[in-house]
């Protein structure tokens, strides 16, 4: 190896040109080399990532879908729902006309009278209204 003037004053050899292009041509290859991997490491990565993304849209659409059956169900029992809330609003007085009734029942009808003897029973009529719609006395009688 030739040494320059200015090399040799201060005390470094220096390779000549053709050994330094050979080095630059080996730390090119290897440098080429160590890029050519990490290009092929960043497109596994890559693939991984297109994969997981694939697999999760199709979570994604599988999810919508359930949540579209449930909306679905839900509109249908809507209506139930509310239906059920009115029996529930309504279920306090229809408790005490289930109760009056059985209480009626319970007291049954009133005795036969004499048929010339006048009627305790009350009519379902005014006397504004006359005889005319003349209906018959109430008698109580239930199910219940």
């Amino acid at each position: 190896m030739a040494a320059t003037p200015s090399a040799a004053l201060h005390g470094r050899q220096y390779p000549g040109p053709r050994a330094a292009a050979a080095r630059y041509r080996e730390t090119s290859g290897e440098l080429r080399a160590a890029l050519d991997e990490l290009g092929r490491a960043k497109d596994r990565e890559i693939a991984a990532l297109q994969e997981q993304l694939l697999t999760s849209e199709a979570t994604i659409h599988s999810l919508q879908a359930a949540v579209h059956q449930r909306d679905k169900l839900i509109r249908q029992l809507q209506p139930r729902a509310e239906l059920l809330q009115d029996i529930c609003r309504q279920r306090p007085p229809l408790v005490g006309l289930l109760a009056a009734l059985a209480e009626a029942e319970r007291l049954g009808p009133l005795p036969a009278s004499d048929p010339g003897a006048p009627s305790l029973l009350l009519a379902n009529n005014t006397e504004e209204e006359g005889d005319r719609d003349h209906l018959q006395p109430a008698v109580f009688g239930t199910t219940v």
